[in-house]
C-alpha cells in the first residue's frame, strides 16, 4: 500500500525541490538527510507532487463569505469619514477580514490612489517666478549674449531616514481620482548635505558637507573653496 503524505510533508518536499532547482535526485537526497524519520519519497514524485499542485484551483475562502446590506454600508461610511484609513483598520473596527473590505470598496468602484508630493509656494511666487523667467528669456536671445550658459545653478539637498512621506503606505479611497497632492517641507535637519551645480553643460561637484550647513559656513564655501571646483573648466566659463 503506497505512503500517504501529510500536507506538511507535501510543502516540506517541494520547498527542498525548489532549493535543489528542480532536480529531483537531489531532492530526494536532501529531503532524507533533513527528516531521516520520514518516509522518503521517489525521486519521481516531486514533479508529479508540483503537478498536482499546479492544476489544483486557488480557492479563495473569503469568496464564500455572505456579505450583508449592513456591513456594505458600514463599510462605505467609515471610508467616507476617513478616506485615508487603512483596510486592515476598518476589518477590526467591523469584525470582517480586509479582504471582505478590499470586495466592498472594488464592487462600489472605489479605486486606491496615491498622493502626489509638490513643494510648498507662498502666494506671491508665481508671479515672481514668470517675472523671472521673462527676463532670462529675454537676455538670453540677446546676440552673443547666451546667458543661461554663465550662469552657475545648484542646488543643496540634506539626506535623512526621518520625517519622510511614505506615498507606498497612504492611499486615498475614492471612486475617481482626485489628483490629490500632499505639501512637502524638506528644509529640516539631516545627517549631511551634498551640493551640486551646473554650468552649461557641465556638472560642478557633487560636495558632501558633515554636519548642519549654516549661513556662514555656506559662504565660506562659496567665497573660499568653489574655485577649487571651477579649475577644471575652460578660462572663458570661469571668467563668465
Amino acid at each position: 500500500m503506497p505512503h500517504i503524505y501529510t500536507r506538511d510533508e507535501k510543502v516540506d518536499m517541494l520547498i527542498i525541490y525548489g532549493e535543489c532547482r528542480k532536480n529531483a535526485v537531489a531532492a530526494r537526497n536532501l529531503y532524507a538527510d533533513r527528516y531521516p524519520d520520514r518516509q522518503c519519497p521517489a525521486r519521481n514524485y516531486f514533479n508529479r507532487l508540483e503537478n498536482q499542485f499546479r492544476r489544483e484551483p486557488n480557492h479563495d475562502p473569503e469568496e464564500n463569505v455572505i456579505i450583508d446590506e449592513g456591513t456594505e454600508i458600514n463599510v462605505l461610511f467609515r471610508i467616507e469619514v476617513d478616506k485615508t484609513v487603512s483596510l486592515r483598520q476598518i476589518g477590526v473596527e467591523l469584525g470582517i477580514s480586509h479582504q471582505t473590505v478590499s470586495r466592498i470598496l472594488h464592487k462600489h468602484n472605489y479605486k486606491s490612489f496615491k498622493y502626489q508630493l509638490h513643494q510648498h509656494l507662498y502666494e506671491n511666487d508665481h508671479e515672481r517666478r514668470m517675472e523671472y523667467c521673462n527676463w532670462i528669456l529675454h537676455n538670453n536671445v540677446q546676440p552673443n549674449n547666451a546667458l543661461l550658459g554663465r550662469i552657475l545653478f545648484s542646488d543643496e539637498c540634506r539626506f535623512t531616514n526621518m520625517g519622510l512621506f511614505n506615498r507606498q503606505n497612504t492611499r486615498y479611497w475614492s471612486q475617481e481620482n482626485q489628483n490629490l497632492l500632499r505639501e512637502g517641507n524638506f528644509q529640516v535637519r539631516f545627517g549631511f548635505n551634498v551640493w551640486l551645480g551646473i554650468l552649461g553643460r557641465r556638472i560642478i561637484g557633487p560636495i558632501i558637507f558633515e554636519g548642519p550647513l549654516t549661513g556662514a559656513r555656506y559662504l565660506g564655501f562659496l567665497q573660499n573653496e568653489i574655485e577649487d571646483s571651477l579649475t577644471q573648466l575652460p578660462v572663458h566659463l570661469r571668467q563668465g
